[in-house]
């Protein structure tokens, strides 16, 4: 992801081969929004709207044609 790929060019030689943990930086379990609101760190996932909205947790894929 993004956040461990700029934390390893910092310092390419010693952060290559590392752990996000190792890095310091939250292991990665899902996708999530990050948002500083009044000083309070808001973190929104895919589950937690799910959640809110008593919906399945789980993923829709489509596929389609267009008409010809």
């Amino acid at each position: 992801d993004r956040e461990f790929a700029l934390k390893v060019v910092e310092d390419p030689e010693k952060n290559k081969n590392k752990t996000r943990k190792e890095l310091g930086l939250i292991d990665f379990t899902e996708t999530e929004i990050r948002s500083g609101v009044s000083g309070s760190e808001i973190i929104l996932t895919q589950s937690n709207i799910a959640q809110l909205l008593s919906l399945p947790n789980r993923g829709v894929y489509k596929a389609f044609s267009p008409a010809s």
